[in-house]
């Protein structure tokens, strides 16, 4: 298959972003073995009605940890010098103490990116620019898989929820967030890859140049083992959505292959559930290193530091890539497709061994 035009759209250029990922500062903690940001799920209630999604977020069945554990959970995280959290979900708006959370957090110091379903309402967009202009919230996240009504059904139960989304996001822009500040996420699947030119070129004439696009792909876990047989992305459309976003953030993004930001990033996180579960990534929910309720997160980051920063040897493709300074494939998808945290990335088109789809 031809790929994209790949060449930079006009404007793109240097990544400040990619740069921060791959520095000498977090190149250093990732060889020591040093956290520097976490994931934190505060909540899995979200009403975003995707039929895949990977923590099987619902809007009435859900696990919400109670503020003061939140609270107690940031100290860690502070007295731990994590100094950046990611506040995924479910979606973090949803938790009833959301504002006060980001107070909390923001008020010590931690820089903090929102993750949200991209519905929010014009009051709600008001209070995320008041927090951003305190310096409470630094970035905000869109998920928004595709602009097309037909492919939106096809992944999503809620039929209006498109057009919510879309409002959501003018709602945030009317409010007077920054748009260099946002970030759009698209999840891979079969469905939304149909679109997804088309969907890029749309958000980026509606808010200029995103601080960052993140392409997940679809995984089987939560709600997502349903639908992975059926909606794999292909390995060349893969190949063609981070072509896409080299095109439009830059050619930095041309140094690693389908992850979300730098091997770096990926060895100084960690993600917290929740149910208080620690985890080295989002996407390996079935390998917990550890439990909040049951111990501090520091003797969790001291006693289970090789697992967190995968101190291990890649094995084949991704060992002698040609990108491998920055990246080394994906390993959840590794462990979740070829049961081998270790293995190349089996949805990298760099990987002579990788299929056009894994459960073909």
């Amino acid at each position: 298959m031809t790929g994209p035009d790949n060449r930079p759209i006009q404007g793109a250029c240097e990544d400040r972003f990619f740069r921060v990922m791959s520095n000498e500062a977090i190149r250093r903690a990732a060889e020591e073995g040093r956290v520097l940001c976490a994931d934190f799920d505060i909540t899995t209630r979200c009403a975003g009605a995707c039929r895949y999604c990977y923590t099987a977020s619902e809007d009435f069945i859900h696990t919400t940890m109670p503020k003061e554990k939140v609270f107690e959970v940031v100290d860690q995280i502070w007295d731990c010098h994590i100094r950046h959290v990611t506040w995924p979900g479910g979606d973090p708006l949803l938790h009833p103490d959301f504002f006060e959370i980001m107070e909390y957090a923001g008020g010590k110091g931690l820089h903090n990116f929102v993750v949200t379903s991209g519905l929010i309402s014009a009051k709600v967009a008001r209070r995320l620019v008041e927090h951003y202009r305190r310096g409470y919230i630094h970035m905000v996240n869109v998920h928004l898989d595709t602009i097309s009504p037909e492919v939106y059904n096809q992944l999503h139960t809620h039929p209006r929820g498109l057009a919510q989304k879309l409002q959501g996001l003018d709602h945030l822009l009317e409010a007077g967030f920054p748009p260099e500040q946002l970030v759009l996420i698209i999840c891979l699947t079969r469905p939304a890859l149909a679109s997804i030119e088309e969907t890029m070129e749309w958000f980026i004439q509606k808010v200029g140049r995103p601080y960052w696009i993140n392409l997940p792909l679809l995984t089987p876990q939560g709600h997502g083992k349903q639908w992975y047989r059926e909606w794999e992305p292909g390995l060349s459309d893969v190949r063609r959505a981070f072509e896409l976003r080299t095109r439009f953030l830059g050619p930095d993004w041309d140094k690693v292959g389908p992850i979300d930001i730098t091997k770096f990033f990926c060895q100084t996180m960690i993600y917290i559930t929740a149910d208080g579960n620690v985890n080295p990534c989002g996407f390996l929910q079935d390998m917990p290193v550890g439990n909040l309720y049951r111990e501090p997160l520091s003797r969790i980051l001291e006693e289970k530091r090789d697992q967190i920063s995968f101190k291990f040897e890649v094995k084949g493709a991704c060992a002698s890539c040609e990108r491998n300074d920055h990246c080394f494939g994906c390993r959840s998808r590794a462990h979740h497709f070829l049961g081998d945290l270790t293995a190349s990335d089996p949805k990298c088109w760099l990987n002579p061994e990788a299929r056009e789809l894994c459960f073909s």
